[in-house]
């Protein structure tokens, strides 16, 4: 008779007699009489099972320390950070405390907190801190159109309101850049602007339209009230105003009584005096800058040249002479005095219009954008024709753009008036002149209209 299936061999036991040791597959493979197949699968499962679980919870340990090791070297960042923000406030009351001492006898070197970009540390400030501002510290939102006002942010329509950063005793913050002025940061794009690498430049009819908006927003901030006795007294005392009129008074008396109009009135003022001495044909002997007399020439050569091909070669030179020019090192410092001086005598001549306090140092920036946008504008080998309406001149809306909105009713019915009879409309007064751009590239001028002028316009 056989040996029952699944028993152990003759004169040995599970776990060997001491003479023949039983192998460990020997052991593994047996199964003692009476468990089927099924329980022992069921065996095997349940310990690879518990394999599985002790492995995920050796995994969770790990991530638990991982976690508390990152929590406890940020909570250290926090407070060496803290601990720098204090010694640096110290420093800033004029105390030498002994940690910002310890801090930089160690030489740590800390994360900028208030930077996010993984930009280099900024903690070492060139100005020295500065409260913040009163709105600021009661959390209310900023309008460009509060005081001070520039013209480098957002006006009309578009404006734009910020809340300022949280209330801190010591910020790192340093005053903003106007637009007139080069980003200090310009050499880590190798010469290129930092805040607008990567963006394509504002044409010109954007350019010129959002300028002159910043014009009329000076004037309507800092144009005062008139009496019917000062209105006399500033027809008089005023040659501009005449010239800006035609000489006509009666139309002067009426305009300056509407405080609307009477900020147009100034800004068209102040906008002739900028587009004079800033972005004109010869604004450049206006300004009396020294190569005024090499540009002269060329605008004495192109009248007298009668050839397309010819003309685009004095355009040329006349865009390489301006880039020079703007190249030279001593610019900035001619257009800064220059701004500085015509926006002076400027508020000096429209004293009578203007309210007390006229903020000078915008009307500088004002002047300083129009050099700027004076050189641009021929640095492009092309001609630029700028034409200021006369008032009287008969409407034409196909160079000019109403601004007297409500003169036949509402804004619809004005204009469909005077598009289906301009005859019967004249120029009151011009705001900005028309700005016309020929370009002899292709052998031939052509023409185009950038900037139309804008006009308030009346019944003949």
């Amino acid at each position: 008779m056989s040996a029952p299936k699944n028993s152990l061999p003759a004169g040995s036991s599970l776990f060997g007699d001491g003479k023949q040791p039983v192998s460990p597959a020997a052991k593994i493979s047996y199964r003692p009489s009476g468990m089927d197949y099924k329980s022992t699968y069921e065996i095997t499962y349940r310990g690879a099972e518990l394999a599985a679980l002790k492995a995920q919870v050796s995994a969770l340990h790990r991530e638990i320390a991982a976690t508390r090791a990152a929590t406890s070297k940020a909570l250290a960042s926090k407070d060496a950070k803290i601990e720098l923000l204090e010694a640096e406030l110290a420093l800033h009351r004029g105390a030498k405390p002994p940690a910002a001492l310890a801090l930089a006898g160690r030489g740590v070197v800390l994360d900028d907190p208030f930077v996010t970009d993984n930009r280099p540390p900024q903690l070492a400030f060139k100005a020295p801190p500065r409260r913040p501002a009163p709105a600021a510290a009661q959390q209310q939102p900023l309008s460009p159109s509060a005081p001070p006002y520039s013209p480098t942010t957002a006006i009309g329509a578009r404006r734009s309101y910020r809340w300022d950063p949280p209330v801190m005793d010591l910020s790192p913050r340093r005053p903003h850049h106007h637009r007139t002025r080069t980003p200090e940061q310009r050499f880590l794009g190798g010469g290129a602007p930092v805040f607008t690498a990567g963006m394509e430049p504002q044409n010109d009819r954007c350019l010129l339209h959002d300028f002159f908006e910043s014009i009329r927003a000076w004037a309507s901030t800092y144009t005062k009230p008139l009496s019917p006795s000062d209105i006399t007294k500033t027809c008089a005392q005023m040659p501009s105003l005449q010239d800006l009129f035609a000489k006509k008074n009666t139309d002067i008396s009426t305009l300056l009584s509407s405080a609307e109009l009477r900020a147009d009135v100034v800004a068209a003022l102040v906008t002739r005096h900028i587009v004079m001495y800033t972005m004109s044909e010869h604004f450049l002997i206006h300004s009396q800058h020294s190569s005024s007399a090499v540009y002269e020439q060329l605008l004495l050569d192109f009248a007298l040249s009668t050839d397309a091909a010819q003309k685009h070669a004095l355009c040329q030179q006349q865009s390489s002479l301006y880039a020079n020019l703007k190249a030279d090192k001593g610019l900035r410092a001619w257009r800064d005095r220059k701004a500085e001086k015509l926006s002076r005598d400027l508020i000096a001549d429209l004293a009578c219009l203007l309210a007390p306090g006229a903020n000078q140092h915008v009307l500088s920036e004002l002047f300083i954008k129009g050099y700027r946008i004076g050189f641009r504008l021929r640095m492009e080998a092309v001609k630029w024709t700028i034409m200021w309406p006369t008032a009287g001149t008969d409407l034409n809306l196909r160079h000019m753009v109403n601004q007297s909105r409500n003169l036949c009713g509402d804004v619809m019915q004005t204009l469909t008036v005077l598009q289906r009879e301009p005859e019967k409309f004249c120029v009151r007064f011009a705001l900005t002149p028309t700005f016309t751009k020929s370009g002899f590239s292709s052998g031939c001028e052509q023409k185009e209209v950038i900037h139309s002028a804008l006009v308030h316009v009346g019944m003949k």
